[in-house]
């Protein structure tokens, strides 16, 4: 009885490793991103959860986040540094950044 439930339970891992594979390799291929959540559980003829479909969208975020977290933090930066070359004006219309108050380069 006990080796019967490790088989269905290495089943189960080896099911949820081969629709992963799948989730991993079809992600940046121009084809829904659920699509084949549906089709491979379906040829394999198992069911799959929405909890099971929404933790492997979730391990590809932190995948993707993992991968590209250098160009990320790069681009954050970017924007940030942006936002300060943004002209300020006061109420009048008048630039607040001008030479008679001391600030550099206006």
């Amino acid at each position: 009885m006990i080796t019967y439930k490790l088989k269905v339970m290495f089943m189960d891992v080896f099911q949820a490793i081969v629709i992963g594979t799948v989730q991993g390799l079809t992600e940046f291929l121009p084809v829904s991103s659920s699509g084949h959540l549906v089709l491979v559980p379906e040829l394999m003829g198992v069911s799959s959860s929405l909890a099971f479909d929404t933790v492997l969208h979730v391990g590809t975020l932190v995948a993707v986040i993992g991968y590209f977290w250098n160009d990320i933090v790069h681009m954050l930066g970017a924007f940030l540094s942006s936002l300060r070359d943004i002209p300020q004006v006061d109420s009048g219309g008048e630039s607040l950044r001008t030479p008679s108050r001391g600030l550099p380069g206006w």
